[in-house]
């Protein structure tokens, strides 16, 4: 390939980050008000141990097995694990939970629909995993990111149907979570539908009556300023250049207007060793403690060398919830083998695996 094409292509990809840092963005849909960048927004974390409290962690995973334009079918994991203090804690419930997901899209009198079904793989399960759901796309909502399926495959909705799972199952360990302790999930409190917004409301009423303290950390986050700068980028630039130290943590990135079903968002560093800064979210009418208690706390607990900067009951409980990709085949060929019409399936399938085939050459 062509050494000056690539140097050309290279310069566009540096010139991208050669820009002014700007101030945060959000679209105008979002009930966030960006704050422009303040250096006394930036705090920094005093390491600390959570004596009396405990740490719960939550995390999913899946994995399509099947894909046709009309059938798909998922494998999904939920799991959580328990800490106090450093030393892992027994549960008392399912600390991993599993369902297959199969959805069907069907069309009738003019109306789309989407069925997902769970199928909990063990009877103990049950209570664990989220009921039955049909989805009119015709009342899907404006703008919802699954309302037109014709342009998208229908494997987007086994990610819908694990963040259902997880909602679900968080919903249902709160009821075993005591007064004080806190719950930490992968991910955001930010819904991307009616049903997923339904959950979270229900989440957040649970855990004030029990006073539980409902936190999320991201991994990863589309989080940009207005010149294109990814925040966590730009954060960190500005801690260099203000001479800020980690640990650390930022706040207010944004003004929330909606603290029902969104977090108040926060911008952290555990570590000086670490290259990762991430998005942390608290629900604000579940801050029982302090944001100093909770974040010395991860702070305490981010000292892993696997991920230097990452709390490493996350890292526990992302191994507990992954569902590794070896794990496909198998179940594919024993759903195969039980069907009665394998070959109608096995032509529904080559409507979407060509590339699949030509990829071997």
């Amino acid at each position: 390939m062509d050494r000056h094409l690539i140097q050309r292509v290279a310069q566009v990809l540096g010139d991208s980050f050669e820009v002014d840092i700007g101030n945060p963005y959000f679209g105008g849909g979002e009930p966030y008000s960006p704050v422009a960048f303040d250096k006394n927004n930036f705090k920094s974390i005093e390491e600390g141990v959570m004596e009396k409290s405990r740490i719960f962690a939550v995390d999913g995973g899946n994995l399509e097995i099947i894909s046709t334009p009309s059938v798909s079918v998922s494998l999904i994991r939920v799991a959580a694990v328990g800490f106090h203090a450093k030393n892992r804690i027994k549960l008392n419930f399912p600390d991993r939970v599993e369902a297959f997901c199969v959805v069907r899209i069907s069309a009738k009198n003019g109306h789309k629909y989407a069925v997902l079904d769970y199928f909990p793989v063990q009877e103990s399960y049950a209570d664990f995993i989220p009921a039955n759901s049909t989805f009119d796309f015709n009342t899907f909502g404006e703008g919802n990111i699954y309302a037109e399926l014709n342009i998208r495959p229908l494997s987007i909705f086994s990610s819908m149907a694990r963040k259902y799972a997880e909602w679900f199952y968080l919903y249902k360990i709160l009821e075993h979570v005591g007064e004080g302790d806190f719950v930490i999930r992968d991910g955001v409190y930010q819904p991307a539908d009616n049903q997923e917004e339904d959950f979270v409301k229900k989440i957040l009423a649970k855990a004030k009556e029990h006073k539980i303290v409902l936190t999320g950390l991201a991994k990863t986050t589309t989080l940009v300023t207005e010149t294109g700068l990814p925040v966590t980028s730009a954060l960190q630039r500005l801690a260099d250049k203000w001479g800020v130290k980690a640990p650390w943590y930022y706040y207010p990135l944004a003004l929330n207007k909606d603290d029902e079903t969104h977090g108040d968002i926060y911008i952290v560093k555990f570590t000086d060793i670490a290259d990762y800064a991430f998005r942390f979210e608290i629900m604000r009418k579940t801050m029982y403690t302090s944001i100093e208690t909770i974040f010395s706390f991860l702070k305490y607990a981010a000292h892993d060398c696997i991920f230097p900067g990452y709390p490493y009951m996350l890292l526990q409980v992302d191994k507990l919830a992954r569902v590794e990709r070896a794990e496909s085949k198998p179940l594919y060929l024993r759903l195969i083998s039980e069907m009665k019409e394998k070959k109608d399936m096995e032509r529904a399938i080559k409507s979407l695996d060509a590339h699949d085939w030509i990829s071997r050459y």
